[in-house]
């Protein structure tokens, strides 16, 4: 159960609402939050993050069409909100929600966004 540790790390995170580890069907594997969370949100939300890793899994087999190379598996994914983000990782299967981030959170999770809509992303940059 190492991931039960990783969990413990990841929520210790300044603004970490919820750590989660979710199996592809969006079932809640584990989980560690704050203590005004309630289970059936908890299944919820990790039902919703199942099906978003899971729409990026279809968009990976598009991008190998297009470019030829395998795009499988994916690293992960970011969502980022007003002031609140979901961070997942290990193919999008293990995360973090975060809540009331400060302002040096924001601009590091915006910047390559920003970069993206500006059209300024420069591949040296990542």
């Amino acid at each position: 159960m190492d991931y039960l540790m990783r969990l413990k790390e990841l929520s210790d995170i300044s603004g970490c609402l919820l750590a989660v580890v979710i199996d592809n069907d969006g079932k809640c594997l584990a989980f560690q939050g704050k203590e005004r969370l309630k289970g059936e949100s908890i299944e919820q939300m990790t039902q919703a993050m199942a099906a978003v890793t899971s729409a990026l899994d279809k968009l990976s087999v598009e991008l190998e069409v297009l470019t030829g190379r395998s795009c499988l598996p994916q690293e992960g994914w970011v969502y980022l909100g007003p002031g609140v983000a979901a961070i997942m990782g290990n193919g999008g299967y293990r995360g973090i929600v975060m809540d009331n981030l400060d302002s040096k959170q924001m601009d590091a999770l915006k910047s390559c966004f920003g970069m993206i809509e500006e059209g300024k992303l420069k591949i040296g940059e990542l």
